[in-house]
């Protein structure tokens, strides 16, 4: 089985962004960066076991959901280009619950009931 890999590279532009966006005001960045050095990647380690526990609560939850609350929506729209008309409109039904998309549900049985002219 294939690991999951993952690459995170946070550089000193995404530092300086997140700290302006607090309005935090650093007296030594070389020294906050030797820091963040050091404890980031341990921090990030320590949170990702709670993440993989979180995720895998959500799926659990997405697996086993019965789907009792659904919205079908349409999706797309008519498109014209170099003299053509083309739709790409289609009917999703989504769950309210856990947000998964649904397959469609057969229609045989409307479509016979359609085409049965008595």
């Amino acid at each position: 089985m294939e690991p999951i890999v993952i690459h995170i590279e946070v550089t000193i532009e995404d530092i300086l962004y997140i700290l302006q966006s607090r309005g935090t005001e650093i007296k030594n960045r070389w020294a906050y960066l030797d820091h963040l050095r050091k404890y980031l990647p341990a921090a990030i380690d320590n949170h990702i076991y709670d993440e993989v526990k979180y995720l895998t609560s959500s799926y659990i939850e997405q697996e086993q959901c019965p789907h009792n609350r659904r919205e079908t929506y349409i999706t797309g729209g008519y498109h014209f280009a170099v003299g053509e008309v083309w739709d790409d409109i289609r009917e999703i039904t989504v769950c309210l619950d856990c947000g998964k998309e649904l397959p469609e549900e057969s229609t045989e049985s409307n479509t016979l009931a359609e085409e049965t002219p008595f």
